[in-house]
């Protein structure tokens, strides 16, 4: 196993309690802590499972990487933004449970036993991240900028489509900005 990222502080607590198990299960020669690395392409090229343990994401792109590398990714049920691009079973796995390291060992498990698993969830994780690319990005940014202005040159629009939405809401906004007309 490879951990790529910030070095542990072996002070801290949790490190001192992973360090103890590495012991106790003589795992020091199967873990290679590299710390931060600018290659992650190379890193991602030669995994074959991506484990992300954070509890809490915005949008992790780390994962949005290992998609894009083609590697299923393991991580918690209950971390927002890791469980929104991990769809369980689909794309990797996500671990839950009351014991967040017992769900973790089983969904990797379950991963490194099955390299057909690996495979399909990979073949889906690259497939789920073209979502992501650059290009398909700057066209949704382009269109939601071209259409705001284009609410900005007709107000009639905007408030037409509020009330379908919303019609309370859009009463008010028609209050606020002074008019009387709803739509044309």
């Amino acid at each position: 196993m490879r951990v790529v990222g910030i070095l542990p502080n072996w002070q801290n607590r949790t490190a001192r309690d992973v360090a103890q198990i590495l012991d106790k299960h003589n795992l020091w020669n199967r873990l290679e802590i590299l710390g931060p690395s600018s290659r992650m392409d190379e890193e991602f090229g030669s995994a074959h499972i991506h484990l992300i343990t954070s509890l809490s994401e915005g949008c992790p792109t780390v994962v949005l990487e290992a998609m894009a590398a083609g590697l299923p990714s393991v991580g918690f049920e209950q971390c927002p933004g890791t469980n929104e691009l991990i769809l369980d079973g689909w794309n990797g796995l996500l671990a839950g449970g009351e014991n967040r390291v017992n769900g973790l060992e089983s969904a990797l498990a379950r991963l490194m036993g099955d390299k057909a698993l690996r495979e399909r969830f990979g073949s889906a994780a690259h497939e789920d991240s073209l979502e992501f690319d650059r290009d398909r990005v700057f066209q949704k940014w382009e269109l939601l900028l071209r259409e705001a202005a284009d609410y900005r040159s007709n107000p009639a629009r905007l408030l037409r489509e509020q009330h379908a939405v919303d019609s309370e809401r859009a009463l008010h906004a028609r209050r606020m900005r002074g008019t009387e007309v709803l739509w044309d």
